[in-house]
């Protein structure tokens, strides 16, 4: 994936890497049993994740590199 982002959309590399941490994510959601606290935790974190793009995409933030 990185490989081709470099290759194809240099520009692009910087999304890709942002989103390691939910191809991760997805797998532990696969494997693990769903119950109540486990769909909880799932949901929280991608809640989490969705903020922080909308945040990027917004240009605001507190750190630095989320500010246009």
């Amino acid at each position: 994936m990185t490989l081709y982002a470099a290759t194809y959309a240099p520009e692009k590399t910087s999304a890709i890497y942002n989103l390691f941490p939910l191809a991760g994510l997805s797998i532990v959601a696969d494997v693990m049993p769903m119950e109540a606290e486990n769909r909880t935790i799932v949901h929280m974190t991608v809640q989490a994740f969705q903020n922080k793009v909308l945040m990027y995409q917004a240009g605001v933030g507190h750190h630095p590199k989320y500010r246009r």
